[in-house]
């Protein structure tokens, strides 16, 4: 009774267009949700007189750190319909391409499933152009039914069958990549404004609102319509051949808008537990994109309720210290990449932005920093869906056939495209955020970020419009509040594991470690020159969003410049794979002592129930002490930095095990899966009694 009161409260507080969603939200429920259908796309469908505004200036953009080889081959790919998508290699995208598969899963393609407009289609497009499989994926070969409404697309699929694959691709971050090229290539720009043009009729045309995969999820829409919008902008300033003429710029204005109606109607609230993520801030940005480039009555109501929704959000989703509640730091990327935007787009329009928001910002990229390893990709904690607003520039190396093919998720790669070399994007950097933080805050410590990231950092720039602050103030990392401190430890108990970590070398001295603390995330690092030592602790699970959250506390981490230690394994992939998923996220995937049993347990693949809670007990400049407790167990963990090693002290009330060894797997990016390359490493384990030894051998 008391939760139908509560939802009652919560109705009576919504504005206007959250009341739509909740009463769109409870017909669903009761299998009613088609009545509303009706009106929206008597909504969706109403015209409207207006016009798309420029707000990039392209000759602000500093493209000095685009390679030129990267660019050209990833411009040839996408004007050839291949992409690289959540690890599928750069694969074709016709109606015709064979799928590589997922552990064996491969699916025909149901021929009555077809777009249904294809004569319609290539009347609008070039002559000879290829038309791309936007419905299916193209991993497993799964096509989705773009006669269905989106809304009765099945969230059980068939096993191996990934519905992010062909959201992935309708998010458009290839577009502005195209967009960037042309500016790079003036030989090619023709060619590319015509593909953007092609693929634009060819998109809409095969995806009519609210039918098929690509209407599925309002967080899709958003961050195709940025995309969209900044592709737009910036093609539109190189158009000397009017290839994008008055008829295309007012069919892209009525698509667009088409979007914003959509996102609007289809709100990613959590009424139930009023903890909104990273689908519901994406909305907003979205809706923020498209009422700042476009300007009439309706935009503008919707402006002003994503700008307040957004400040709010920002403030509840973002911890004190910076990182993101929903316990991840691949996710904390994403929803701080959504802010970043949006502020630079509330700013640009002339909004204050109050200080305590300039400092939670500030954190954001602060803490950014701490996740980064000695070699510049961040460390994993949580899920990975590689997902992001934008790519603009192209971060990653070309491998050779060699590598790719020890990749699992490629096998048989090279026999459908016989390549001697790809281009693999690195899913793990985040300098380019922490250079956009620069831009809007000019925070003196991640200055140099700035001058690392030329094209993200002058983009950002030109975007704010000259409505840059200074603003330097900071969560405090070097301390701990002591009413985060709970002085309860638990030595006494029988149940004992030491394990010394010896590093290769005699001649440091890590006790000079730097020591951060992110305790509201649940992150200290331990940082000397090119060493970093990262410990994973509990936050408190309650405030949290716990869909990406992982088994993984009292986790750690080594980096010693190029080379890692005990890395999390990742998370390699979602729905597909159920248990696979849960693999990945459970203690043995993690350098956690074992109790037999999770810390938590996984309802389905985005839903936990949780049970451990956590705490600092003892912390000092060269050591801290964290306790863990669920169902009748209670553990403590102790890390003591010695001058060339570490000493980790378990104790527990109950038997465990704890293995100090390297991971077989790893996946370094959603879809991703290969080898752990640090389990050749050497590394020698002595145990006797209650004492392991492991010794780092110089790598």
């Amino acid at each position: 009774m008391r939760s139908y009161i509560n939802l009652l409260r919560t109705f009576i507080n919504f504005d206007r267009i959250k009341k739509y969603v909740f009463m769109k939200r409870i017909l669903e429920k009761l299998k009613l949700g088609k009545l509303f259908l009706f009106f929206d796309f008597l909504y969706y469908s109403m015209p409207v007189k207006t016009s798309i505004k420029t707000l990039i200036e392209i000759n602000q953009l500093d493209l000095s750190s685009i390679q030129t080889d990267k660019i050209d081959y990833t411009c040839r790919m996408y004007m050839s319909h291949r992409f690289n998508i959540l690890g599928s290699g750069w694969i074709a995208s016709d109606f015709n391409a064979a799928p590589l598969g997922i552990n064996g899963h491969k699916y025909k393609v149901d021929s009555s499933k077809r777009p249904y407009r294809d004569e319609k289609i290539l009347k609008l497009v070039s002559k000879g152009y290829s038309l791309i499989d936007w419905q299916r994926d193209l991993k497993s070969g799964y096509l989705f039914d773009i006669k269905k409404l989106s809304t009765d697309i099945p969230t059980k699929l068939p096993v191996g069958v990934d519905i992010k694959m062909p959201w992935e691709l309708a998010r458009m971050y290839h577009l502005p990549q195209l967009s960037i090229a042309a500016l790079s290539m003036k030989n090619k720009r023709k060619d590319i404004l015509l593909e953007f043009r092609n693929q634009v009729f060819d998109f809409f045309e095969s995806n009519p609102i609210g039918y098929g995969v690509n209407w599925n999820c309002a967080m899709e829409v958003s961050i195709r319509a940025a995309n969209l919008l900044i592709a737009y902008d910036i093609f539109t300033k190189q158009d000397k051949y009017y290839i994008l003429d008055e008829e295309f710029k007012e069919y892209f204005t009525k698509k667009i808008l088409e979007h914003g109606r959509f996102v609007l109607r289809n709100l990613e609230l959590s009424i139930t537990t009023n903890k909104n993520g990273n689908h519901y801030l994406s909305n907003l940005c979205g809706l923020l994109f498209i009422s700042s480039y476009i300007e009439c009555k309706e935009t503008k109501s919707w402006y002003e309720f994503a700008k307040k929704e957004f400040l709010k959000e920002f403030d509840k989703q973002f911890l004190p210290d910076g990182g993101n509640y929903e316990c991840s730091t691949a996710y904390h990327r994403l929803s701080a990449e959504l802010a970043v935007y949006s502020f630079a787009l509330i700013m640009r329009n002339g909004e204050k932005v109050i200080n305590h928001l300039l400092t939670k910002l500030n954190s954001v990229a602060h803490f950014a920093t701490m996740t980064i390893k000695p070699n510049g990709d961040i460390i994993q904690i949580g899920d990975n869906d590689s997902g992001r607003l934008f790519k603009l520039n192209l971060y990653g190396e070309f491998i050779s056939q060699e590598l790719y093919e020890k990749q699992f998720n490629l096998m048989g790669y090279n026999k459908i495209y016989r390549e001697d070399y790809i281009f693999q994007e690195n899913e793990l950097q985040v300098d380019s955020l922490i250079a956009n933080v620069f831009a809007i805050t000019n925070y003196r410590y991640i200055k140099s970020w700035s001058n690392k990231n030329p094209l993200e950092y002058s983009f950002i720039k030109s975007l704010l419009n000259n409505s840059a602050v200074h603003h330097n103030d900071v969560y405090n990392y070097n301390q701990i509040n002591s009413s985060l401190i709970y002085d309860e430890s638990i030595s006494d108990y029988k149940h004992q594991i030491k394990t010394r970590i010896e590093f290769p070398f005699n001649d440091i001295e890590l006790k000079d470690s730097i020591v951060e603390y992110a305790p509201h995330f649940g992150l200290v690092t331990f940082t000397l020159d090119e060493i970093k030592i990262f410990i994973r602790s509990v936050a408190d699970l309650e405030v949290m969003h716990n869909a990406h959250c992982h088994n993984d506390f009292l986790h750690f981490e080594i980096s010693i410049n190029e080379k890692n230690s005990f890395s999390d394994q990742g998370s390699y992939i979602y729905t597909p794979l159920p248990d696979v998923r849960n693999e990945f996220r459970s203690i043995k995937a993690h350098n956690c002592p074992f109790h037999g049993k999770e810390l938590n347990n996984f309802l389905d693949s985005f839903n936990t129930e949780i049970k451990v809670k956590g705490y600092i007990v003892d912390v000092t400049s060269y050591s801290i002490t964290l306790v863990i407790k669920y169902d009748d167990i209670l553990h403590q963990r102790k890390f003591e930095i010695y001058n060339n090693s570490i000493t980790v002290t378990d104790i527990s009330n109950k038997p465990f095990s704890f293995e100090c060894t390297e991971f077989v797997y790893e996946s370094l990016g959603y879809g991703i899966l290969q080898n752990n390359i640090n389990n050749t490493n050497s590394l020698v384990i002595n145990k006797f009694n209650q004492m392991s030894t492991c010794n780092i051998s110089d790598r």
